[in-house]
């Protein structure tokens, strides 16, 4: 999928056809072999060979073409694809502002935030352009199309009992209080992959081998990830054991730390803390 972040792509003319790449720039387009340049907000307008006026860039608007129905327009510079998009939704248009880390932003006319949990099937391009027809004033992207899958969510793996494994299922609540289960809070503790989880579990059962523990998959998308209070504890040893002493209740005092997340590397991985109150941005693979 074609991003647009921050400042767009320049275009570059030759004949009647454009091209949006981000090799072109207004010190070298002629070097490149274009007739003319565009930044994408001015000298981005040309009047088609049916007298239509075309805009690039910014302001420009992107058409779905009968005879490849690839490609649908999207304003501020973000693109869809088009016959594939009828596998999810009715409606080919998109607006939004972003195509970044989250598709919340992004609303398909008529119709809900597209899902961001899980893989969003997508393709992406090798360039851009806009060109004209006899038929046709209008632009349109087709060129070096490859299927991609774009992940818009996180996975975080955490290692729980038979009674924990009901109450995240159950919302939480309870949630555990005593420092070996809660240092940092009352909130998810994970790991960053199943390895780690299983690695764990696996020194769990070593020392009580009694237990039936269970690896739970939760997801949570990319753009609530993004938005929590989040605190990384550092890798030096004086700065780490500075904080922990401090703020955990299993290494120190546990006083408040106002984090919605915390990241801290142990022998086994990186452990990750999700506080109780965001616990509901989670969604439990089943």
């Amino acid at each position: 999928m074609g991003e647009r972040l921050g400042k767009p792509y320049d275009w570059g003319r030759k004949g009647n056809r454009w091209e949006w790449r981000s090799e072109i720039t207004k010190d070298n387009y002629r070097k490149l072999g274009y007739d003319d340049y565009s930044d994408g907000y001015s000298n981005n307008q040309y009047n088609s060979v049916n007298n239509t006026t075309v805009t690039l860039g910014a302001g420009g608007h992107w058409s779905e073409v009968s005879n490849t129905g690839i490609w649908s327009g999207v304003k501020n510079g973000l693109f869809a694809w088009g016959s594939d998009i009828k596998n999810f939704f009715t409606s080919t248009i998109f607006t939004g502002q972003f195509w970044g880390e989250t598709a919340e932003s992004l609303v398909s006319n008529g119709h809900a935030n597209i899902p961001d949990y899980g893989k969003w099937n997508s393709y992406q391009w090798g360039h851009a352009v806009g060109y004209e027809t006899p038929n046709t004033a209008i632009q349109v992207a087709t060129y070096a199309l490859t299927k991609i899958e774009i992940p818009f969510s996180k996975t975080f793996y955490t290692v729980q009992g038979a009674e924990d494994v009901a109450r995240l299922k159950s919302g939480g609540i309870p949630w555990p209080t005593s420092p070996t289960s809660a240092h940092f809070g009352e909130g998810l503790y994970t790991w960053d992959t199943r390895a780690e989880a299983e690695a764990y579990r696996d020194l769990l059962k070593k020392n009580l081998p009694e237990l039936h523990l269970e690896i739970m998959e939760f997801k949570i998308s990319k753009g609530s990830f993004n938005r929590f209070k989040k605190f990384e504890v550092p890798l030096d040893d004086d700065l780490a054991n500075s904080w922990l002493n401090k703020h955990s209740s299993l290494f120190g005092n546990g006083e408040p730390h106002g984090f919605q997340y915390i990241k801290r590397s142990s022998s086994m991985g990186y452990e990750h803390y999700f506080d109780k109150n965001v616990f509901n941005k989670f969604k439990l693979k089943n």
